[in-house]
């Protein structure tokens, strides 16, 4: 009996959190990606953005040393 009763749908729009969507905004909500994912990709990029930092602030000292270290040696053969 269930089977021969045809039922058809059209949507017009929706609620979404306390936000009243248009079809169209129901589409494009429905095609963002997951929360999990975007909070992972977020705080992969807080990382990054933080080890580039690192790097621009120890990459000054670090050849400075290496500076120091290469002209030492050659004072000390010159001095030998």
């Amino acid at each position: 009996m269930c089977s021969a009763l045809c039922v058809c749908c059209i949507v017009v729009g929706g609620f979404v959190g306390d936000r009243l969507l248009t079809r169209e905004g129901l589409i494009e909500y429905s095609q963002l990606p997951a929360l999990a994912g975007l909070h992972v990709q977020f705080a992969q990029l807080l990382l990054q953005a933080a080890a580039h930092t690192q790097h621009l602030l120890t990459s000054q000292q670090t050849q400075l040393t290496c500076s120091l270290d290469h002209h030492s040696s050659k004072q000390s053969t010159v001095s030998s």
